[in-house]
């Protein structure tokens, strides 16, 4: 297999890529030149990124034989679904042509990471009980720059591939991130019985990454029905001008079993867990005045809002405390894809409606008390919380309360009153268990 990988075309349009790319642009380009080296040229380029894709696909694909979809996904212009039924070959094919059709028109894609036994329809893509075998476990990790509200990110593609805990089959560069995929040596099918451990085992590989990143924002992409932006095409996240594309930059052609993927990420928290243990014991008080003697309160903070909505659940709010949930993400510079995939568990969600809400979110107002008061009322307790982040992290205070809320300072308040009830220096994390 993995010479068979190897043997593929290799070649990339570079990442700074011209014109060309829009299909208006490249008309341009061409009647400018009147040349047909030129011409030559561009479909050359245009074949070579047809073969990148078919190669990418087959890599993902290859091993399904039952006659299962996996599909391509647009959301300009509203949302449209193009399935294929990826065990023949030829629709493999046909799908990166299609890919590359589209992204030629100035239109984002995206496909689907696994198949799914019924096709979607109607702009609606199913829940997961419809996706039917898992080919990888993926994550999808923001770089710094305009394309992102959050400034809390990897500040370059180094740093970001410094938070993968070991190498996977295939890295990308998406424009705006890097992506990876651990690809399974055979597609798992998905049962009653096995999903939730497929989701665990997803959401395992996403904390320890979430750990190696010490803080900085990570997407949570755990869920077996996710799409992916598609090699090949290109982001339009910025606008039109100078795209860049989504390629693959790196291609292992290693291949993992289930088992594999548990004793790696079990041997990391391990040792995740060992190198907490051995740090220093959690300070008595909060008491020193200059606020740089005290760790950046964003890691805090990203893991107790991630809390919160474990306490909110979706299914029970109305449509617009649902709407304020949403629109607190945004203020406090979360992505709409923290939103969306939190709202997933809702029977009553509709693919593309968050998205469509999230761009006219401009009201103020909303913020992590919104979430604090929502999470309250489910039990959410700011003590038990705290408990949980020093258990993780017992050599890191938040902050000193500059620039926090009402509601944050509350809640640091609560806590700290909490913590001054440790008698000794000596007083360490397993001991608050």
């Amino acid at each position: 297999m993995k010479e068979a990988l190897e043997s593929s075309p290799a070649e990339f349009i570079p990442q700074d890529k011209k014109n060309y790319a829009n299909q208006g642009a490249k008309e341009n380009f061409i009647s400018a030149n009147n040349s047909e080296v030129d011409s030559i040229t561009i479909a050359n380029k245009k074949q070579s990124r047809i073969t990148e894709l078919v190669n990418f696909f087959n890599q993902l694909y290859g091993k399904i034989t039952t006659p299962h979809f996996a599909y391509l996904t647009k959301f300009k212009g509203g949302t449209k679904f193009y399935p294929f039924k990826v065990a023949d070959e030829s629709q493999r094919e046909t799908m990166a042509r299609k890919a590359i059709e589209l992204a030629d028109n100035d239109i984002d894609i995206w496909h689907s990471v696994n198949t799914v036994s019924v096709a979607p329809y109607g702009g609606k893509r199913g829940d997961e009980n419809v996706v039917s075998y898992q080919t990888a476990i993926v994550t999808d990790i923001d770089i710094l720059s305009d394309a992102h509200k959050s400034t809390n990110l990897a500040s370059n593609f180094e740093e970001a591939k410094s938070f993968l805990p070991f190498t996977p089959s295939l890295i990308l560069n998406s424009g705006h991130g890097l992506q990876a995929y651990y690809i399974f040596d055979q597609p798992i099918l998905i049962t009653n019985q096995n999903r939730e451990e497929l989701k665990q085992r997803n959401n395992l590989l996403l904390d320890v990454i979430r750990q190696r990143a010490n803080g900085k924002d990570i997407d949570g992409v755990g869920d077996l029905p996710r799409i992916l932006r598609t090699p090949s095409t290109f982001n339009y996240k910025l606008g039109m001008d100078n795209a860049p594309m989504c390629h693959v930059v790196e291609n292992s052609g290693l291949r993992f079993s289930p088992n594999q993927i548990d004793e790696k990420l079990n041997a990391i928290i391990q040792v995740q867990k060992k190198e907490t243990k051995s740090t220093v014991v959690i300070p008595t008080k909060l008491t020193k005045k200059n606020n740089e003697d005290f760790t950046d309160d964003r890691d805090f903070n990203i893991f107790r809002v991630r809390r919160m909505l474990d306490f909110i659940n979706p299914s029970t709010l109305t449509y617009d405390d649902w709407l304020a949930v949403g629109m607190a993400l945004k203020n406090i510079g979360y992505d709409c894809s923290d939103w969306e995939n939190w709202s997933r568990s809702d029977e009553r969600f509709k693919d593309g409606e968050c998205e469509s809400k999230w761009q006219g979110f401009n009201r103020e107002g909303y913020g992590v008390g919104t979430l604090y008061l929502f999470a309250t009322q489910n039990g959410y307790d700011a003590k038990e919380i705290y408990r949980e982040w020093y258990d993780l992290h017992p050599n890191v205070r938040p902050s000193a309360k500059r620039n926090m809320d009402t509601d944050t300072k509350r809640e640091l308040d609560d806590a700290i009153i909490w913590l001054d009830t440790l008698e000794s220096e000596n007083f360490t994390a397993d001991d608050a268990r």
